[in-house]
């Protein structure tokens, strides 16, 4: 339907409502009581009340938001087929319901049952460019990195460290150890990281530290602490299939390895064994159902919290070899087994096993040997932002937790974060946080809020420049490598993205002629490949920023035409004077 057909329709209904009204008037005044009569008005009134709200949501929106939709209902609109040509250096406020880019983007046939929340804003003046349903709150899915990272640079500092510490109670005797060794957890999930240079050098910097004391022999446990966190083994609030997957290790306050373990299985023409592990660990004993069968390589892996006998079941061909990475299923008894094993090899006696305090529950005083320190909490937010590591952000949001209590909880964390952007003015209350990473299905965050976090950042945070650079590239790295690629935006936005089942978001920065702009698009539940959706959003910053650029051209030749036709000539008796301040006033701003 052409749009001044539309509004025919619109006014010619909201006429009929005045007609309704004086019938309703009418229907009282006279006391009539017929049920047709008052049948009549009931289905009046709703359809002129529709008719009104749809016509207001239509009207011409306000100088500083250029682009604003209300929400889409009904069929897929075919925009191409009557859209106004308009120059590309002005942009009418008429054409926002039909040629807009962000009108294109909302009724792409992909997004005709999705849930759509966009959000384009000047961060210096405020200025709203593209905005629809931007305060409905969205599964956020990885962008909610962005909110973990920001808070903990502002409430920990970029120079905050994670510290792991090398303690032990009892008594040292004669070089004899009597009590037990703990490996305590700080929370630093880094700790031979595949991010990290160097693999094995906690494991050296607490056996030198044990030798460095005289210790020769322990008559005791070693024993991984991760207490500093809630310890819940799989987080309840994840999906099933999520917790423990290669991208969705459980989170420990004494991590290692990433938290996860690689393992190769090796089949003859009858059987399949167990053939490497990786990192090595003697804990690791998985059964092994799997039937050796000629066609596809399928495999499943059933296992509980915190075991380590895990049941992988499937099919592999036969003389063949395949691998699976899960979660480790107790980090910090993996950590505690290491150490021992480094013990043993250095050649120190220990009598105790490797166990947890999560089993062991220890209550005796101790005392520190070592303290390793992790890289800066600045460095660590990088490879968070960039390579969206969903155990690095989970620590990072547990850290934060412990600003309220001990152990931290998910709960505390989201509670010190929502209230420290609650005191900065911004509005926290409209969200739901509920973890770190944004595996959980339950986080509810909106995109006005996270432009709102992306713009004081940028304009009030003293760690703008980390955080800025901790988010990557599009069309350049990092997991928009691809995003804007070959595109006008491509190099000049930094942005942090977030994917899930039918999920497809991205926020971040607009970097364009010296003007910075906080940006956030956010898609639920689409139809289609998800490269076609990655495109139209694609089309709809290059369109916006477009049009942007088209604006504040038309508006600095209006205002040099303005300045031009003031201009007035001096008069003779006063030109010379004029002239030398003018002079030196303009070399002035030069520098």
């Amino acid at each position: 339907m052409r749009g001044h057909h539309w509004t025919h329709f619109l006014q010619n209904l909201m006429s009929l409502r005045i007609f309704a009204n004086k019938f309703r008037d009418k229907l009282i005044n006279t006391k009539m009581k017929h049920c047709v009569l008052a049948l009549v008005w009931g289905l009046l009134m709703p359809l002129c009340m529709w008719a009104e709200t749809t016509n207001d949501s239509l009207n011409i929106i306000s100088n500083d938001t250029l682009i604003s939709l209300p929400p889409i209902n009904g069929d897929s609109i075919d925009y191409t087929a009557d859209e106004e040509v308009i120059p590309d250096s002005i942009w009418a406020q008429d054409t926002v319901r039909t040629g807009t880019p962000l009108y294109k983007f909302v009724h792409s046939p992909h997004f005709r049952n999705a849930n759509i929340s966009v959000l384009v804003k000047e961060i210096k003046t405020g200025k709203q460019l593209a905005e629809y349903r931007s305060v409905y709150n969205m599964i956020p899915a990885s962008v909610t990195k962005v909110i973990s990272t920001a808070s903990a640079l502002e409430i920990l500092s970029d120079t905050f460290r994670f510290r792991t510490k090398l303690e032990y109670d009892g008594e040292i005797q004669n070089g004899v150890l009597n009590g037990n060794l703990y490996i305590t957890g700080g929370g630093d999930p880094t700790l031979a990281s595949t991010n990290s240079n160097n693999k094995t050098a906690i494991f050296a910097n607490f056996l030198a530290a044990v030798k460095k004391k005289g210790i020769t022999k322990i008559n005791g446990k070693i024993v991984g602490d991760a207490s500093l966190y809630e310890e819940e083994g799989g987080p309840g609030i994840w999906l099933v299939e999520d917790i423990g997957s290669a991208y969705s290790p459980t989170p420990s306050a004494l991590s290692f390895y990433d938290n996860l373990i690689t393992f190769t299985m090796q089949s003859d023409n009858q059987n399949v064994k167990l053939s490497n592990v990786t990192p090595s660990t003697r804990l690791f004993q998985p059964k092994l159902d799997i039937n050796v069968l000629a066609g596809n390589v399928t495999s499943k892996v059933t296992q509980t919290d915190y075991s380590w006998t895990p049941l992988v079941s499937g099919r592999m061909k036969p003389n063949s070899k395949h691998g699976i990475r899960i979660g480790i299923p107790d980090p910090a008894h993996f950590v505690a087994d290491s150490m021992l094993s480094t013990l043993k090899k250095a050649g120190i006696s220990v009598n105790g096993t490797a166990t947890t305090q999560r089993l062991l529950r220890a209550t005796a005083p101790r005392k520190t040997l070592a303290v390793y320190k992790s890289a800066t909490l600045g460095e660590i937010c990088k490879p968070t932002n960039y390579k969206s590591i969903n155990l690095y952000a989970e620590n990072i949001f547990s850290q934060v937790g412990l600003k309220k209590e001990r152990p931290s909880t998910k709960t505390a964390s989201a509670d010190v974060i929502a209230k420290y952007w609650k005191k900065k003015g911004l509005s926290s209350n409209t969200i739901f946080q509920m973890d770190g990473s944004g595996l959980s299905m339950k986080n509810a965050i909106n995109s006005a809020f996270l432009v709102e976090v992306l713009s004081y950042m940028y304009t009030k945070s003293k760690y703008k420049k980390t955080f800025y650079e901790s988010l990557p590239v599009c069309g350049v790295s990092g997991t928009v490598k691809y995003l804007l690629d070959k595109t006008p935006l491509a190099g000049k936005v930094h942005a942090k993205s977030g994917s899930m089942e039918r999920v497809q978001n991205y926020c971040g920065y607009i970097e364009q002629e010296g003007r910075a702009y906080a940006f956030c698009v956010m898609i639920n539940n689409f139809a289609g490949p998800r490269a076609s959706v990655k495109a139209e959003i694609s089309r709809l910053l290059n369109g916006v920023m477009a049009e942007e650029a088209a604006l504040y051209q038309s508006s600095t030749e209006a205002v040099q035409t303005q300045a031009s036709d003031e201009v007035q000539l001096p008069t003779e008796s006063t030109a010379p004077e004029a002239e030398e301040p003018q002079q030196e006033e303009n070399s002035n701003n030069a520098q």
